[in-house]
């Protein structure tokens, strides 16, 4: 596990009798796994945060019990049940007999919710009727099913619609955790502004400026609420970088760099392009190539 998802410690509660297979597969950004394994325990203790990207896994209960721990709460899953952690903080997992799941590690910048909203999510049980279970199950399980059968560049599409359909997910059920006022004010202000921001990622007019117009807020309110990812205009630059890396990343997309550009906001080709090499240390064009190579 430690090699293919997450750096974990285990704890064997029968250690002669301890079994475990992992099934690993790789779509676009994303990864599958499928986890079987006896009784035990795995954890990240404080102080390894630095040694994962910023992730979220996803795990859907298939047999057994596991009972997961993280930020305060716990969640005890039956088959059919659904929950996600946040991969680089600490958690622990405690797994029952003949326990299996399917889990996916989803890279954070990918879903739309920003961490702080995704906190309210996290070690929380999403029972089998629910539908975040229902279409997080019948996701990963489709993954499972059909992924053999696509060719590279196709499960490079379907990771992209996966990540909207999860992200669509998580977006909903933001919303009914705000319908029972679990997010403050500043909260929900900051999910409005980041799903405004992706809406409007297109619009070269997308400023600070024109998002605190937008929210009848003043610049300073809107800073205040993104310093801890170093400002709004900071986040719209990510976003657009994230949104053309996607692009570019699309077998099937054979748009020219400055459409490319222009889908993402950026006013001129050259500032596009400046600013993706500094981000990426590519230029567009051979960031695209690359890709295009890795899936033949």
């Amino acid at each position: 596990m430690t090699r293919s998802l997450i750096p974990v410690s285990v704890e064997h509660t029968y250690a002669r009798r301890f079994s475990a297979v992992m099934r690993n597969r790789e779509f676009g950004a994303l990864k599958l796994s499928e986890i079987a394994v006896s009784e035990s325990a795995l954890y990240r203790d404080p102080g390894q945060e630095h040694d994962v990207f910023p992730s979220y896994m996803l795990c859907y209960q298939v047999e057994g019990m596991a009972e997961l721990f993280q930020g305060g709460r716990s969640a005890t899953l039956q088959p059919g049940e659904f929950t996600v952690y946040d991969a680089k903080r600490p958690m622990r997992i405690e797994y029952g007999k003949d326990f299996r799941c399917l889990a996916m590690l989803v890279p954070q910048h990918l879903v739309n919710a920003p961490p702080d909203a995704m906190s309210h999510l996290t070690a929380v049980r999403m029972g089998r009727s629910s539908y975040a279970a229902n279409v997080i199950g019948s996701l990963l399980h489709s993954v499972d099913t059909v992924l053999d059968s696509f060719t590279q560049a196709g499960s490079v599409r379907f990771a992209s619609g996966a990540v909207d359909a999860i992200s669509a997910t998580f977006d909903s059920l933001l919303g009914l955790e705000l319908a029972a006022s679990r997010l403050t004010r500043q909260e929900r202000l900051r999910i409005d502004i980041t799903e405004y921001i992706e809406q409007h990622l297109s619009d070269p007019l997308l400023s600070p400026d024109s998002v605190a117009k937008h929210f009848f807020i003043s610049l300073r309110t809107v800073q205040q609420l993104f310093s801890s990812d170093g400002g709004v205009a900071t986040t719209i630059r990510e976003r657009r970088l994230s949104r053309a890396e996607r692009l570019l990343e699309d077998p099937f997309d054979a748009s020219p760099v400055a459409t490319v550009a222009r889908r993402c906001g950026f006013g001129s080709h050259s500032h596009f392009s400046s600013a993706f090499k500094a981000n990426t240390g590519e230029s567009p064009a051979a960031y695209r190539e690359r890709h295009r190579a890795l899936v033949g």
